[in-house]
Parts: structure tokens; sequence; C-alpha cells
């Protein structure tokens, strides 16, 4: 078995800001990190992410009672499929 050598970086989102998330993925960048983030709500920022090949866009559903994300787990997941809709993975 093969092990992986360079570190593995999963970021949780969690409705931050915009430029708290530019300013990670910039650093990420500058040392050619890649890295996946599960995203919990729409923004124009993930445009730019999904541009760099060092990035993964997955999915982050907040099932918790009244999630900002749906109501019921179908329409959680239906919601951010539309933010990420080739998301290959999901936290």
């Amino acid at each position: 078995m093969e092990m992986i050598n360079q570190p593995i970086i999963t970021l949780d989102v969690d409705w931050a800001p915009d430029f708290v998330i530019e300013y990670v993925a910039d650093l990420l960048i500058a040392k050619k990190i890649k890295s996946t983030w599960f995203v919990t709500h729409d923004s124009p920022i993930w445009n730019k992410l999904l541009k760099n090949k060092l990035f993964e866009l997955g999915l982050h559903p907040n099932f918790s009672e009244n999630s900002s994300q749906g109501k019921d787990p179908d329409s959680i997941l239906k919601y951010l499929k539309t933010i990420i809709p080739n998301a290959k993975s999901i936290r």
C-alpha cells in the first residue's frame, strides 16, 4: 500500500465571509497545497476556487432543525447541489 507523503487539508467553510475564504485560498495557492473545501452556502467565491486545480469543493450539509439550507435532508442536499453541482465529496 502506497502512503501519501503530502499534506491533506480539508476546510469546513461554515458560512465564513468571502474575504477569509480568499485569504486562506491565496495562502494554499502560494504553497501549492491541494485541499477540499466543504461548502455551506452560496457565494461568488466558489467560481474562483473551482477554477483552481488545487481545490476540490464538496458539500457540508447542516441537518439541524431550522437549518438555513432547507427543511429536510432532501431539500438541504438539493440546495447544496445547486451551489456545487459536480461535488464529489460530502462531510
